[in-house]
């Protein structure tokens, strides 16, 4: 859980397990989509054959398990930011936020009526989803698990897609002859489908099954663990550090202590402190310090997000350098250009876009989200936005200033800015553009104006994210599209975040703080039936 999303408002609620489930389901959908299933659900048909069929206002839930309830959470499909999961997810926030303990055993299943009965534009989204009733999944618990019902029973209608179960079932209750053993243990025909659908997931996780051994493997165990500072006025390096920092804080992963990205890592003496060997992510754009480079062999480093500058430092894939990034690999690049420089000098690498890529994307609030940022070096930018725009305000994110605390409290006050103003961003920024659209707020794109050398360049920084977005000349703003939607890249964050966890494994940290602790279940007691009526 920890790795995708962050619950702060529930560490000091009286929550139990299940409670803390319905906010963790609805963080996660909210999120990144996907299919949230119970582990007491039994697959009866797979999703392939069935879920399309009434997914198309991108999200469904099993209706009516009760009188008092629109749709039963034990089986929740969405996509990302789908209207219905980003108002509910709104709901459980407020709710949590304004009591420490529930005392309704359905308050989720009850926020969700609350809002078909008070937004209408929510409670007509509602009856635009396809409806397959409650009642079918819970026919096995409603004839009895522990019964001696078999798998043909007619009471039972054997083409439902999933079926709900449960976990409260006596070890006595489980043996052959009685409904839950038929159902799980003695159906070859079940088992044999069974195996072909294990087979073929493995078949599709291949792709990923060097990454996913290397996070069991630690390979390179460190004392401690330090994070990259800079000496620039350019905000952008600060916000790359920021989303850094969050993203080793998914992990457990607190730094001790920060070293010059440009003039200390060779020597390391900024570290001498700090128990060896010493881990350190390595990201960004790494441009000055040219006669120092590679690192100290001190440093345990993961490089991810990592960009090259070749004709600004030549050192970066000098032969020293290339042997030790095939010593030090996989390396994580940044953009297209990184990976292709260093896969022809024979660098095992792979593609995983900026750390800020990473960022939590903000909750959805129009009434506060009003402002149109231009945000560039550029002036001349403001004279491309559309007067029907209205109002603009214009950034930059250069300072006056190189001391690192300063701008790094001056980056996390415009990401705050951004995330809680923002209607539209329009920059000529990399490290605008990219936290802007992890936070899901609209961004048009243009690249900087240059010299050939500086254009050049900017095509090999964008090249990751120009994948993303159109990203425009200043002699193409007749053909933007300036009311752009936000951009989905649910997928690609969940890949990053996990392409960083099989590298960090590495590390042998010991990770996050467990979860918990929850309180009892006699906190939320279960109403006397939570089946539907027969």
């Amino acid at each position: 859980m920890n790795r995708y999303i962050d619950l702060p408002e529930l560490t000091d609620k009286e929550i139990t397990a299940a409670s803390f489930a319905d906010v963790l389901r609805i963080h996660l959908l909210r999120e990144f989509g996907g299919v949230w299933v119970d582990a007491t659900l039994y697959c009866n048909r797979p999703l392939d054959e069935w879920l399309w069929s009434v997914f198309g206002r991108g999200f469904f839930a099993f209706a009516q398990p009760g009188p008092d309830r629109e749709l039963s959470t034990w089986f929740l499909a969405a996509t990302p930011h789908n209207l219905l999961v980003s108002r509910w997810f709104t709901m459980v926030r407020q709710y949590w936020a304004a009591r420490t303990r529930s005392s309704d055993y359905f308050w989720f299943h009850h926020l969700f009526g609350a809002l078909c009965a008070t937004d209408s534009e929510f409670a007509q989204e509602w009856r635009q989803v396809p409806k397959l009733g409650a009642d079918a999944p819970h026919a096995i618990q409603t004839v009895g698990m522990a019964s001696s019902a078999s798998v043909g029973d007619p009471r039972i209608d054997w083409t439902t897609p999933v079926f709900k179960l449960s976990h409260r079932l006596a070890s006595d209750d489980y043996r052959p002859k009685l409904l839950a053993w038929e159902l799980l243990e003695s159906t070859p025909d079940r088992d044999a489908a069974s195996a072909n659908a294990v087979a073929e997931a493995g078949r599709g996780a291949m792709a990923s099954a060097d990454l996913a051994e290397t996070e069991k493997t630690v390979t390179n165990p460190v004392g401690s663990i330090a994070a990259i500072r800079v000496s620039t006025q350019n905000l952008g390096d600060h916000l790359q550090i920021l989303a850094a920092l969050q993203l080793l804080r998914r992990f457990g992963i607190r730094p001790s202590a920060f070293i010059d990205r440009d003039y200390e890592l060779e020597d390391c003496s900024a570290l001498r402190e700090l128990p060896g060997p010493i881990g350190m992510l390595i990201h960004g754009w790494f441009k000055n310090g040219h006669d120092r480079w590679p690192p100290s062999e001190k440093i345990a480093p993961i490089f991810f997000g990592f960009h090259i500058r070749l004709f600004q430092s030549p050192a970066l894939m000098s032969p020293e350098a290339v042997d030790y990034y095939r010593r030090q690999a996989p390396i994580g690049c940044r953009d297209v250009y990184t990976l292709e420089l260093l896969s022809r000098a024979g660098v095992e690498c792979f593609e995983t876009n900026c750390v800020t890529l990473t960022l939590h994307c903000r909750l959805a609030e129009p009434s506060l989200q009003t402002e149109l940022f231009v945000v560039s070096r550029d002036r001349r930018l403001l004279d491309l936005v559309p007067e029907h725009l209205g109002p603009r305000t214009y950034l930059s994110h250069y300072t006056d200033t190189q001391d690192f605390g300063s701008n790094l409290l001056a980056a996390k006050a415009m990401l705050e800015r951004y995330r809680n103003r923002a209607r539209l961003i329009v920059t000529t920024f990399l490290h605008c553009a990219l936290p802007a659209i992890a936070m899901g707020i609209p961004t048009i794109v243009f690249y900087p104006v240059d010299s050939p050398a500086g254009n050049s360049s900017d095509v090999e920084r964008f090249s990751a994210l120009a994948k993303l977005v159109h990203v425009h000349h200043f002699d193409q703003a007749h053909k933007v599209n300036w009311n752009p939607k936000p951009v989905d890249v649910a997928a690609l964050k969940l890949s990053v975040i996990d392409q960083f966890a099989s590298l960090c494994a590495r590390w042998g940290m010991p990770g996050p703080d467990p979860v918990g602790p929850f309180a009892p279940e006699s906190v939320l007691p279960a109403p006397e039936s939570v089946l539907p009526t027969p």
